[in-house]
C-alpha cells in the first residue's frame, strides 16, 4: 500500500503561488500602498492588512488543496483501464488480491468482472454491484464515496461502491468497484462517504437518487477499478 504525502514544500511552493499569482490584485495594491505609506502613514498600516489578508487567503487556498490530495481512508492505489485491446483483461487489477485468494470472496469479485463491461452505463454498474451484494456474507457493509483525489497520481474524480466484510483475523476485506472521471466543474463539489447502516430504506435506491449519481450518469467515465483488498 502507498500512502499518500503532501510535504510541507509542496505547500509551501503552493502557498506562495497564491500569495503572488491567484491574490495578484492584494499583492499589487499592498505594494502600492507600501510605497505611498513612505509619505501617508495610514496607507501602511493599509499595506500591512493587504499582504495579511493575501496570506490568509493563501494559506485557506492552500489547505483546501491539501483536503482535496488527501483521504479520510487508508486506500490501496487505485488503478486505471487499460489502453490496449490486446489483453484479455478490461481492467487494472493492480493490488488485487482476488488475484491470489482462490476462496468464495475472490469468486464474486471474478463475477463482477464479467458482469461489468466497458462502456457500461452507471445504472447498470450500480446494478452489478447491487447484485453481487445480494450474496449473504455475514456482518457486511456497504460503502458509497465520491471526491476527486490523486490516487494513481492523476487527479480524477471517483464514484466508488465498496462491500466490506470480516476477514477472520480482526481486519477487513473489501471489494472495490471505482469508476472514474475527470474532474468537473459539476462533480468536484460532490465528495462524501455514506455508509448502508447509517440510514434506513434501500441503499442502492439511496444511491441511485442521490445527485452525484444523476451527475456521474450525464458524464462519460475514463476507467474502472475492480478489485478487492485488505484493511
Amino acid at each position: 500500500m502507498k500512502e499518500r504525502k503532501y510535504t510541507f514544500a509542496m505547500f509551501a511552493v503552493g502557498f506562495i503561488v497564491n500569495f503572488f499569482v491567484k491574490f495578484f490584485l492584494l499583492f499589487v495594491l499592498g505594494v502600492i500602498f507600501m510605497v505611498i505609506g513612505f509619505s501617508v502613514e495610514w496607507c501602511s498600516n493599509a499595506a500591512r492588512g493587504l499582504f495579511l489578508l493575501d496570506a490568509i487567503l493563501s494559506f485557506i487556498e492552500q489547505m483546501k488543496e491539501r483536503y482535496r490530495m488527501l483521504t479520510d481512508f487508508d486506500n490501496e492505489q487505485l488503478g486505471e483501464f487499460e489502453d490496449s485491446d490486446s489483453t484479455d483483461d478490461e481492467f487494472d487489477d493492480t493490488g488485487d488480491i482476488a488475484e491470489n485468494e482462490n476462496n468464495e470472496y475472490s469468486e464474486l469479485v471474478n463475477e463482477l468482472k464479467k458482469s461489468i463491461t466497458k462502456g457500461m452505463p452507471l445504472a447498470q454498474i450500480v446494478d452489478c454491484f447491487e447484485k453481487m451484494c445480494e450474496t449473504p456474507i455475514e456482518d457486511d457493509n456497504i460503502l458509497f464515496e465520491t471526491g476527486t483525489f490523486y490516487f494513481t497520481g492523476e487527479k480524477l474524480f471517483y464514484f466508488s461502491l465498496v462491500r466490506q466484510f470480516p476477514n477472520g483475523d480482526g481486519e477487513y476485506y473489501q471489494i472495490h468497484v471505482d469508476v472514474q472521471y475527470n474532474p468537473t466543474e459539476q462533480n468536484k463539489k460532490f465528495h462524501k462517504a455514506k455508509w448502508n447502516d447509517c440510514m434506513d430504506g434501500n441503499f442502492f435506491d439511496y444511491i441511485r437518487n442521490s445527485p452525484a449519481f444523476a451527475c456521474a450518469s450525464r458524464d462519460e467515465y475514463v476507467g474502472i477499478d475492480i478489485y478487492m483488498c485488505e484493511t
